[in-house]
This record gives C-alpha cells, sequence and structure tokens, in this order.
C-alpha cells in the first residue's frame, strides 16, 4: 500500500522508514556512487530530510520499505534551488509547487520495477490533488527520464546542466486527475484507491496541512 508520512513521524515507523534510508544508500552510494553520506547505522540521509519533508512510500506487506520519494515544498529550503540552481536557471519558490528528490526502489522488492516505478508517480499524483497543488518539480538523468517516459508522465523540460556522471535537466510535472486515472488504469487498480490510501495517512496528512500552511 501507499503510504504519505512526515519525517516526523520517523519514530512512529522505523521499520518502514529505517529500510527506506538502508535502500538509498545502496541506490545512491552503492550502486550510482554519489557523494551521498552514510550514517554509522547504514542510512543515507542529508538535510533536506527534516520537517519540512513528506515521503510517498510503497510498504510492502512485511512493513518494509519497496519504494519511495520525498517531496518538500519550494518556498523552503529545496535541493533545486541551493543545489542544482544553475541547472534550473531561476529560483522557484511557490507554496503550490513541490520538489521531489530521492527517487528509489527496494534492491530487495520482489515486485517488478516498473510496477514500483508508478506507484510512485502515482503517489506524486495524489499528492498534489490531495492538497491543491499546481506542480512537483525535480533534477533528474537520462536514467531516470527512460522510467518517466515508459509510465507515460513526462515532465516539461525547464532547463538543461551536467554533473560528474553526464548530462541532468530540471523538470516540471503538472497535476491534473487525468493523470492520476491514466497511472491508475496502468497498474489496474480504481482510481480511487489512492485517495483511500491518502486518508488512511491521517496523522501524515495532519503534518502535511501544517508544512503546507
Amino acid at each position: 500500500m501507499l503510504r504519505f508520512l512526515s519525517y516526523e513521524q520517523v519514530d512512529q515507523y522505523p521499520n518502514l522508514f529505517g529500510s527506506m534510508f538502508e535502500d538509498r544508500a545502496i541506490q545512491f552510494k552503492d550502486r550510482l556512487n554519489w557523494p551521498v553520506t552514510i550514517t554509522e547505522n547504514g542510512w543515507e540521509t542529508d538535510q533536506y530530510d527534516n520537517p519540512n519533508a513528506v515521503y510517498a512510500i510503497w510498504e510492502m506487506p512485511n512493513g518494509t520499505h519497496g519504494a519511495s520519494m520525498r517531496m518538500m515544498p519550494t518556498n523552503a529550503p529545496v535541493m533545486i534551488n541551493e543545489i542544482f540552481a544553475d541547472v534550473v536557471g531561476s529560483k522557484i519558490s511557490d507554496a503550490k509547487i513541490w520538489e521531489s528528490t530521492r527517487f528509489c526502489i527496494s534492491p530487495k522488492s520482489t515486485d517488478n520495477q516498473k510496477f514500483l516505478s508508478t506507484m510512485i508517480m502515482l503517489a506524486g499524483a495524489e499528492f498534489g490533488l490531495q492538497n491543491n497543488l499546481n506542480s512537483a518539480v525535480a533534477i533528474f538523468d537520462i536514467r531516470v527520464f527512460a522510467i518517466y517516459r515508459s509510465i507515460g508522465w513526462k515532465p516539461e523540460i525547464l532547463n538543461m546542466g551536467s554533473c560528474p556522471s553526464g548530462k541532468i535537466w530540471a523538470g516540471k510535472w503538472e497535476f491534473s486527475k487525468q493523470i492520476r486515472d491514466q497511472l491508475c488504469k496502468r497498474v489496474g487498480i480504481d482510481s480511487k484507491l489512492p485517495s483511500l490510501w491518502y486518508a488512511m495517512s491521517q496523522k501524515g496528512a495532519a503534518q502535511i496541512d501544517k508544512i503546507a500552511a
């Protein structure tokens, strides 16, 4: 199932968050060799894992992480304005535009990667609708762009830049019910189910309301 949780709920879901941060370490440090920080307990975290963050997480039946991404309002400190400002070209600061980062698929998941990727993109679409947001923005490389293209929700390209591993892009996704329903159809679920999952994350929703205010 999908969960929408705030950073302040880490202690309430230790297995879910712990396995997510461990999987992030495997993906971003071990596999991609990004210059990320790994804690003593094997977690990958950074300064943006803070009370402004909301996480869309696909929870496995055993309560551990299957896939996830981190979302933050751009009118707070975000990577796209601070670390990748040269890629974006101009600062994005709007409570109705949220940044998406740390898109991660668990290497231990038994579900196929396309399904998990679609579920996390679907979570982003549902989150945007539930919170009356206009769009999401993110920095991505060709590997992740291929995922977006295969899912059928490609971003509007805002600008292009480069990093040590190659070219990167800044992109923007507009939220709509049409996109949400399209993603539901791709994974074969009723379009009402994401809203139900969101409603089940009541404590997370309360924190989200406080962050977005």
